[in-house]
């Protein structure tokens, strides 16, 4: 690999989603605030949460008074917000874009229900509405927008393979507890739950019980290492 391409790629990479590109001005944005914002979803992917006005200047060639500018206009247009972290530093969250990505799917979605029943018509937009919540309860566990493909993952997650939001939700938390925030962690859990067949929270509490007492019990097993006790007279 050349030097020039392995520069290249410690830059990192970020995906962006095809309707945030084709839509951004629907979603209040113009050009310059669409750069500002991919900067700060490339930033946080590289565990800088709030990054200074002189870095997205550098990396834009925009003045750093035209990137005050820009950054207020953002978050007066409610496409970012500012907050703080745990440990008290500040850093800019991308959840109020993801609600107007919803409004505007909502509004450019144009389902044909035809002759179905009301109660068909419900159905289906029950099932619209626990997907968009699935998706809205991870990208905030995950404190960042979602890619396409990771999209496309959760959908095929429901699709093809059947799994229930329900179960998909256990997953995410199981990954939140181990601190792993990937979809590719989470997959490998729910085949783990797969091939025991695990397919209800239920079950999911009862296996997590079964690994719970097994530790224990193998804890109890270990053997007391016995440490022989000598007089330092008898040792003469």
């Amino acid at each position: 690999m050349s030097e020039n391409l392995e520069r290249y790629l410690d830059y990192g990479s970020i995906s962006v989603s095809g309707f945030l590109l084709q839509h951004f001005a629907e979603l209040g944005m113009n050009p310059s605030e669409l750069v500002i914002f991919l900067e700060l979803v490339l930033a946080r992917s590289q565990g800088n949460l709030f990054p200074s006005a002189k870095k997205l200047s550098q990396a834009t060639g925009i003045s750093e008074n035209d990137i005050y500018n820009l950054l207020h206009q953002l978050v007066s247009k409610n496409i970012i917000s500012i907050s703080s972290t745990k440990s008290g530093e500040d850093e800019y969250k991308f959840n109020l874009l993801n609600s107007k990505i919803d409004k505007l799917i909502d509004s450019k979605t144009n389902i044909k229900t035809g002759n179905r029943s009301q109660q068909e018509r419900n159905k289906q937009n029950d099932t619209v509405k626990e997907r968009k919540g699935l998706f809205k309860k991870i990208q905030e566990e995950f404190g960042r927008p979602l890619s396409s493909i990771e999209l496309e993952m959760i959908n095929q997650w429901i699709d093809q393979d059947h799994y229930s939001p329900e179960i998909i939700e256990l997953a995410l938390k199981e990954s939140v507890l181990s601190q792993v925030y990937s979809l590719k962690y989470m997959d490998r859990i729910l085949l783990n739950w797969q091939h025991q067949n695990i397919k209800t929270a239920a079950q999911v509490q009862q296996a997590n019980e079964r690994r719970q007492k097994g530790i224990e019990s193998k804890n109890k097993r270990k053997p007391n290492q016995n440490i022989p006790i000598f007089k330092i007279d008898n040792q003469r």
